[in-house]
This record gives C-alpha cells, sequence and structure tokens, in this order.
C-alpha cells in the first residue's frame, strides 16, 4: 500500500464528521425521551420442544423464525447513516442521521459548511402517541430541542428545514436539516496547494 497507513487512521481519529456524528449518537442514546417515543418492541421468548433431544422440523422452523425476529427487534433504533429501501415490516420506529461537508464559505475558504441531516421514521400504524401529539411530530421536537443552537459538539446548529416526506414503504418521514460553520481542517493541509501523494 503506497499510503502511510497511520496517517490514515489520524486523519479518521480527527476527522470532524466522524467525532461530530458520535457526538450525536452520543446525545441521542442518553435521551430517555427519544428512548421511550421511538419505542421497542420486546423479544419474544424462545418456543419450547416437546421432545428437547429430538425437536421437529416445525419446532426448528418456528425457532429460527423468533430468533430471525428477534435479532430484528433488538437492533438500535438510532443509526449513524440514512437509509430507507429495505427497511424491515416489524414496526419499528427510527432516527437516522448524516453529516455532509457542503462547501466552502465564499467569504473565506478556510470555513466550511457542514449540513447535519437527520431523517425520522415512524411506521404508519404507530402514530399516535399517548400525548394526542403524531409521533413523528414529537421526536422531530425533542430532536429540535436537542440540537438547535447546542454546543455540545463545539459548534452551534442551526435549523435549516423541518419537512415531511412521503415514502413507497409503510413509514412516514420527517427530514429535519442543520447547519453548521466549522474549519475547513482540508484547507488547513493543503495550504501548499500540493497533494501530499503526488511525487516530486
Amino acid at each position: 500500500m503506497k499510503r502511510d497507513i497511520n496517517r490514515i487512521l489520524d486523519d479518521v481519529k480527527n476527522s470532524d464528521i466522524i467525532y461530530r456524528k458520535s457526538k450525536i449518537k452520543e446525545i441521542f442514546n442518553s435521551d430517555p425521551d427519544i428512548k421511550d417515543i421511538l419505542g421497542q418492541l420486546p423479544p419474544r421468548p424462545l418456543n419450547k420442544y416437546a421432545d428437547p433431544a429430538n425437536p421437529t422440523e416445525e419446532e426448528l422452523e418456528e425457532r429460527r423464525k423468533i430468533r430471525e425476529y428477534n435479532d430484528k427487534v433488538t437492533h438500535s433504533q438510532i443509526i449513524s447513516f440514512l437509509k430507507v429501501n429495505a427497511i424491515q415490516t416489524e414496526v419499528q420506529n427510527f432516527i437516522m442521521f448524516d453529516i455532509a461537508d457542503e462547501r466552502a464559505s465564499y467569504s473565506n475558504e478556510l470555513i466550511k459548511h457542514q449540513i447535519i441531516t437527520v431523517m425520522i421514521l415512524v411506521q404508519e400504524d404507530d402514530m399516535e402517541t399517548e400525548y394526542g401529539i403524531d409521533r413523528a411530530d414529537l421526536l422531530s421536537y425533542i430532536v429540535k430541542d436537542l440540537l438547535c443552537w447546542s454546543n455540545e459538539t463545539g459548534l452551534h446548529y442551526k435549523l435549516e428545514s423541518d419537512t415531511p416526506t412521503v415514502t413507497e414503504s409503510t413509514y412516514y418521514m420527517r427530514t429535519l436539516k442543520f447547519l453548521v460553520k466549522t474549519t475547513n481542517t482540508n484547507n488547513f493541509r493543503t495550504a501548499s496547494l500540493r497533494n501530499s501523494y503526488e511525487q516530486g
């Protein structure tokens, strides 16, 4: 491998996107209201074999289906990447998010604009809550309450948009976008206007 693997590992470790995503996930995971409103289906107890030493094919198939179901419903509902296709069919709700470097500032190339996209997906059969507020709207409120002008990651997040989306699946989605202005570290590293891997 031509590239210095230690340098790559250092770059990844110091990546502002990776750092910010880990902090946002920590914020979401530590909020009890998010966990409460997302809800999580309980796992099913494993079926019992009539003869533990010689289970039937039907009993083995039922056990396989229960394990498969439990594996799905115990996965994290807070995901640090965006995904809509192939969402599982069980009634599960999700918060997904990711970060993009949108562009450098027009007035100062050492400053860049980052967009934090948060997608809230709620199964259409699970929209109602005991509080009389649609689940997606309540989750949207909590996310905004946590992130708007927050300084948890060292920078203030400004809400740019909060829009509903209709998907082709049975999910209802709200998409929130936050803007943050931060140091363009790539431009600091390449201030010499020369790629570090070019020869000569």
